[in-house]
């Protein structure tokens, strides 16, 4: 019963956060979205902390920040095809910005009381903003529709059916909008023995600086450590498995460290709780908020989401100041 309330949770949040990441791309022309996920710590744990600067700095490979989005869209199940699709529909006219913008409000903000709102910003952006999107984005902004008759929140969670029922997915656990099983790209450590966090997915390239932050992202995105270990075997069963130089090197560390540090199972540093999901959502609302009201003169606006975010981001103080990676020491080396 556990491990089936595991899953169905893992399925509901891949469900919720792919339809953000979705929301996030289609927006790429007024923000940095590599930016808007590193608020929102919890997309780590689908791509890999190894994708976050503070680890990939310590990994020497700045480049691992760059392969998050590819990693989250096949976590995600969001394709390609379905990102053109829906810039398609923005060229037309049938889907507006404001409709985006919208969307991410209901997901973000959970019904709580904003004194603005995203969808009011892409209503006011300058002539610059605008240019940078066909104008049937922008056009007709008096005439908005309701929140509930909003196309793409329809899209998204309507009854026609839902996107993420289309997502790519297999038979089995995890289900819906998760990666397909496969086995961890291993090519480059062929090449040379190249430094890596404590704990590396077998079944994809994300990497982890301890145990309880790899079995998370084990749950979250590949079923369950039950299904984890049985589809990595059954994959390898038919042929050796080969060792490579970089498991080699992390094998030599990890036991020159347990030596060193007299514990089983050495890690990169000790698990830190990240805030609740509420949190991390209301954080990355006020970001997204404030990258886009830059396009538009909307100071007062910004002063009061300010002011109404100083709480939630004195709770975010209190969970190691809503920041899941810390700046690297400068004694740490690979």
């Amino acid at each position: 019963m556990a491990e089936r309330t595991v899953r169905h949770t893992a399925m509901e949040q891949r469900i919720l956060y792919g339809n953000i990441f979705f929301l996030l791309q289609l927006l790429a022309p007024w923000l940095d979205v590599s930016a808007m996920l590193a608020e929102c710590p919890l997309f780590y744990t689908y791509g890999g902390f190894d994708c976050c600067y503070r680890w990939a700095t310590y990994l020497q490979d700045k480049s691992r920040t760059k392969q998050l989005q590819c990693r989250l869209a096949e976590a995600f199940g969001v394709a390609p095809v379905e990102l053109a699709n829906a810039q398609a529909k923005i060229d037309t006219g049938e889907w507006r910005c404001e409709d985006l913008a919208a969307a991410l409000d209901k997901l973000l903000l959970d019904g709580k009381a904003a004194p603005s709102s995203l969808q009011y910003v892409l209503q006011n952006f300058s002539v610059e903003a605008k240019a940078k999107v066909p104008m049937s984005c922008t056009d007709g902004r008096a005439a908005y529709s309701a929140p509930s008759a909003n196309p793409v929140l329809e899209y998204l969670e309507g009854h026609a059916p839902p996107v993420y029922v289309a997502r790519p997915c297999h038979k089995g656990p995890p289900e819906h909008a998760a990666m397909p099983p496969r086995v961890r790209d291993r090519k480059a450590g062929f090449q040379t023995a190249l430094p890596t966090l404590a704990f590396c997915c077998r079944m994809c390239e994300a990497e982890f600086p301890n145990r309880r932050a790899h079995d998370e992202h084990v749950d979250m995105v590949h079923g369950g450590s039950r299904w984890y270990i049985n589809a990595f075997h059954s994959f390898h069963e038919l042929h050796p498995y080969v060792v490579s130089p970089t498991e080699n090197r992390s094998s030599v560390q990890r036991f020159a460290r347990a030596q060193q540090y007299g514990t089983k199972e050495f890690d990169n540093e000790p698990y830190l709780e990240a805030p609740p999901q509420s949190l991390q959502k209301l954080l990355l609302w006020e970001t997204l908020y404030k990258a886009l009201a830059v396009h538009g003169n909307l100071e007062e606006g910004i002063q009061k989401v300010t002011v109404w975010m100083r709480t939630f981001r004195d709770a975010a103080t209190e969970h190691n100041g809503a920041r899941l990676f810390p700046p690297v020491k400068k004694t740490e080396t690979v």
